[in-house]
C-alpha cells in the first residue's frame, strides 16, 4: 500500500522477484525511509529497464512489467555506487536469463552477506575487481539457513555514544571485519 511504501524503502527490493513470478509489479515513486536527503529510485528503475523491464510512471505510481521472456542479463554501469540499487539488481539478476554485469557497484559488508546468502540458495555470483559483480542467471533458487550479521551502524552508534560520554560499552559477538575503517579512524583521533 501507499502508506507502507511511505514508511520504508524495502518494498523496492521485491520488484525483481515479483517480476520473475508474476511478470508485473508496481511501486510508489515516493518511498520513505531514513531522512538522509533525497533518495530517488531512478538508479533502480534504469537498471531494471536495462534488464528488459518496461516502466511507466502513472502519477506517483511506477507500473513495471516484463514480456514472456522475463528479465534478461545486462551490462549495467551505475552512476553512483548505491547500496540498495546494487542489492536490488543483484537480486533481480539471480533469476534473469543470461549474464548480468554490474559495474561501479556498492561493496558494503551487507552486500557481501546478501551475495553469500544468494549463493547458498543456488545463485551464481562472482565478485570481481573494481566494484563489479558478475551474475549468471539460474533457473531457480532454494531455501537456506544463515545467521544475520550484526548491524555495524548500530555498533558504531553505540561506540560513538560511549566516546562522547566517556562511558564504556561492550558489544559482544560483533566481528571486527565490518568495523576496520571506523576503528582505524577513531584510533587516529585518540580513542
Amino acid at each position: 500500500s501507499k502508506e507502507i511504501c511511505k514508511k520504508n524503502r524495502i518494498s523496492i527490493l521485491a520488484i525483481g522477484p515479483i517480476l520473475h513470478r508474476f511478470k508485473s509489479a508496481f511501486i510508489y515513486a515516493a518511498l520513505g525511509g531514513d531522512k538522509i536527503g533525497k533518495r530517488p529510485v531512478d538508479f533502480h528503475i534504469k537498471g531494471l529497464q536495462e534488464m528488459g523491464a518496461k516502466v511507466e510512471l502513472d502519477g506517483d505510481l511506477y507500473n513495471i512489467s516484463v514480456d514472456e521472456n522475463g528479465l534478461q542479463g545486462a551490462h549495467i554501469i551505475l552512476p553512483f555506487p548505491s547500496v540498495m540499487t546494487t542489492e536490488n539488481l543483484i537480486i533481480a539478476a539471480t533469476l534473469a536469463k543470461g549474464r548480468t554485469i554490474i559495474e561501479n557497484a556498492a561493496i558494503e559488508p551487507e552486500i557481501t552477506e546478501l551475495v553469500k546468502m544468494l549463493q547458498k540458495m543456488g545463485a551464481d555470483i562472482m565478485i570481481d575487481a573494481n566494484r563489479t559483480y558478475v551474475i549468471q542467471g539460474v533457473k531457480s533458487l532454494k531455501g537456506c539457513e544463515l545467521r544475520i550479521m550484526p548491524d555495524r551502524n548500530q555498533a558504531v552508534s553505540f561506540a560513538c555514544a560511549a566516546l562522547a560520554t566517556g562511558g564504556n560499552v561492550l558489544l559482544e559477538k560483533m566481528p571486527h571485519d565490518p568495523l576496520y575503517s571506523f576503528l582505524n579512524f577513531i584510533q587516529r583521533m585518540g580513542a
